[in-house]
C-alpha cells in the first residue's frame, strides 16, 4: 500500500498568504509610526495652551498651521490609506485605530481653540465649538461613515486656490473613521478641556498679577473656564442620549462626570472669590 502524501501546494499557498499578511502589517506599522511622530509634535505644541493666556491662544493655533502640522497629518493619513486600499480593512484596523482617534482629537481640539477667546460666545458661535464628523472628514480628507452623501474638500488650510476632490462616502475601501472613533475623540477632548480649565485660572491670575502695574495692558478675564464648563456639560448631555454598551466607550463615558465636577468646582471657586 503506497504511503499517502498530502499536496504540498496547499501549504505553499498558505505560506505565501502568511508572508503577504506579515509584509502588509509591517508596512502599515511603518506608516502608523510616521503618523504617531507627527502626533507627538502636534500634542507638544498644543500642550503650551495650558500656560497661555486666553487672549494669546490664537498664536498657538497660528503656529500649528504655520508649522505645517495640519498638512503633515493629512499626508501621513494619505500614506496609510495608500497601503490599506484594496485590502480587508477590518483585518488590520486595530493597528491604526488608536492613532486615528488621537488625530481626530487633535482636530477637535484645534477647532475648539480656534473659536474661543477671552470673550463670551454667542449662541450660534457656541454651537460651532464642536467640529462635526463632516468637518473632521473634510479637514483630514478621510472618509466618514456617519454621512451617506458625497462631499468635497479643498486643499491645505491656507490655500487660496481650491483643489476640489469628490469621493463617495459609501465606499469603505481604504481609510475611514466611524462613530466609535469620533466619540472616543470627543471624550479625549473633554478630558483635556477639564485640565485646561484648572490651568487657565492659574495662568490668568499670574498674567494679571504680572501686568497689574502696566496701564496699557488689557486685563485677562475668566470667561473661558466658564465657557469650558458649559461646553463640557453640553457634551455630557449629548452622550446621555446614547445607548452605549458595556465596552471601553461606555467606561470612558462614565468618567466624564469627574471632568464635569472638576470644571464645576473651578467655576464655583471663581464665583465665590468674586472673579466672574
Amino acid at each position: 500500500m503506497p504511503n499517502p502524501i498530502l499536496d504540498g501546494s496547499v501549504f505553499e499557498a498558505l505560506q505565501r498568504e502568511i508572508d503577504v499578511n506579515a509584509l502588509t502589517v509591517e508596512l502599515i506599522k511603518t506608516e502608523v509610526a510616521k503618523l504617531d511622530d507627527v502626533l507627538r509634535n502636534c500634542t507638544a505644541l498644543l500642550s503650551r495652551v495650558h500656560s497661555t493666556a486666553p487672549s494669546q491662544l490664537s498664536r498657538i493655533i497660528a503656529e500649528y498651521y504655520d508649522s505645517g502640522y495640519a498638512q503633515k497629518l493629512t499626508d501621513a493619513l494619505s500614506g496609510l490609506n495608500n497601503i490599506i486600499e484594496g485590502k480587508p480593512v477590518y483585518k488590520y484596523k486595530p493597528i491604526w485605530t488608536s492613532s486615528l482617534q488621537q488625530v481626530i482629537y487633535v482636530i477637535l481640539y484645534v477647532h475648539f481653540l480656534s473659536r474661543v477667546s477671552d470673550k463670551t460666545c454667542t449662541a450660534s458661535e457656541f454651537a460651532e465649538l464642536l467640529a462635526t464628523p463632516k468637518d473632521v472628514s473634510l479637514t483630514l480628507k478621510v472618509k466618514c461613515t456617519m454621512t451617506n452623501q458625497a462631499i468635497q474638500y479643498t486643499g491645505s488650510h491656507t490655500d487660496d486656490q481650491e483643489s476640489k476632490v469628490v469621493y463617495d462616502l459609501n465606499d469603505l475601501d481604504g481609510l475611514w473613521f466611524g462613530t466609535e472613533e469620533y466619540l472616543h475623540a470627543i471624550i479625549s477632548l473633554i478630558n483635556e478641556l477639564s485640565r485646561l480649565s484648572v490651568n487657565l485660572v492659574t495662568t490668568i491670575s499670574t498674567t494679571n498679577a504680572l501686568n497689574k502695574d502696566q496701564s496699557d495692558t488689557v486685563k485677562e478675564n475668566f470667561t473661558l473656564p466658564v465657557m469650558i464648563n458649559t461646553f463640557i456639560k453640553s457634551l455630557q448631555s449629548g452622550f446621555m442620549m446614547l445607548n452605549l454598551k458595556n465596552d471601553s466607550l461606555r467606561r470612558r463615558f462614565d468618567s466624564i462626570k469627574y471632568d464635569v465636577k472638576k470644571t464645576e468646582d473651578v467655576v464655583y471657586d471663581l464665583a465665590v472669590r468674586g472673579l466672574l
